[in-house]
């Protein structure tokens, strides 16, 4: 046999070793193939103290054996590697001050976690159930069903009122109507004489129903030993009359933490809640309701 044949021949051999281990990887592949999970709902309910149970959960972040998967929105179908049984975690997410680009697990809301049975290919389908976490009581709460915890500032134009016109209440009796007229600018309402206290460096959130034409802004005053006084902004929030129609209902949960880890001396704070007339808005109206302020 020549030299170039020999050559030939160990090529060709080791062609097929190559073809021959290809075939037991498809075969046998080093990678495990993965079971699903599904979730196409969840279940909420409030929890004792807490008020009211309206929520706006837009994703499940989900983990393996305390592994993260990832965040998903609903309905998902979640791969996952760990076969046989496996515990599954679930937490519920939010869009962090009401911004897509910054959705967080809500620290307010308890885990949901179930072992499951997983094989390959297959799908289990979940469905978890969410509450609020044992916390200290809310800071602060106004459902607005029998009167209101706020008052117009002296500064303020326009109307402050409890509304029980059914068509603008969220739920429950009532909700809170602000409305700026014409030849009006400005509204402000803040919380009164509610003495509401945060611990220093506490996660603490906003969460509030609430549609309007108009926008509006969100803060606290902070209030120090010796009376001085302090004004802080947490959020700007944008109209809900979307496309000109007419304002519908949202949820939104507002982050007030770096603003609370700013004030350490604060003795007290009072929840503010203003709007000045947007350009082309004649009448400006704003509706609130189950605001409530957590913390931990």
């Amino acid at each position: 046999m020549t030299k170039g044949t020999m050559k030939t021949t160990s090529y060709l051999l080791i062609t097929l070793l190559a073809l021959v281990m290809s075939a037991c990887n498809i075969i046998n592949p080093d990678e495990s193939l993965p079971g699903y999970i599904h979730i196409d709902e969840f279940e909420f309910e409030s929890a004792q103290g807490f008020g009211s149970a309206s929520e706006n959960i837009t994703e499940i972040w989900a983990y393996s054996n305390d592994q993260l998967l990832g965040a998903y929105d609903l309905p998902a179908d979640i791969p996952v590697i760990d076969l046989g049984t496996t515990n599954i975690l679930l937490r519920a997410g939010i869009k962090n001050n009401g911004i897509s680009a910054t959705r967080i697990q809500y620290p307010f809301y308890t885990d949901y976690r179930q072992d499951v049975g997983l094989e390959a290919f297959e799908t289990d389908t979940i469905r978890p159930y969410f509450t609020y976490k044992e916390i200290s009581p809310m800071a602060f709460a106004d459902d607005f069903d029998s009167g209101t915890l706020f008052v117009m500032e002296a500064s303020s134009q326009g109307e402050f009122e409890v509304t029980n016109d059914t068509e603008n209440v969220f739920e429950g009796n009532g909700s809170g109507r602000g409305v700026i007229d014409e030849g009006e600018d400005i509204f402000r309402i803040k919380s009164f004489d509610q003495n509401i206290w945060f611990p220093d460096f506490s996660q603490t959130f906003l969460e509030m129903d609430y549609k309007c034409n108009n926008t509006f802004a969100v803060g606290v005053y902070s209030y120090l030993s010796n009376g001085e006084e302090g004004k802080h902004l947490a959020l700007i929030i944008n109209p809900t009359n979307r496309d000109g129609g007419e304002p519908q209902w949202n949820k939104i949960y507002v982050d007030f933490s770096e603003i609370i880890a700013s004030t350490p001396n604060a003795v007290h704070y009072e929840m503010y809640i203003e709007s000045k007339k947007d350009d082309g808005v004649d009448v400006a109206e704003l509706y609130f309701d189950n605001i409530k302020m957590l913390h931990f």
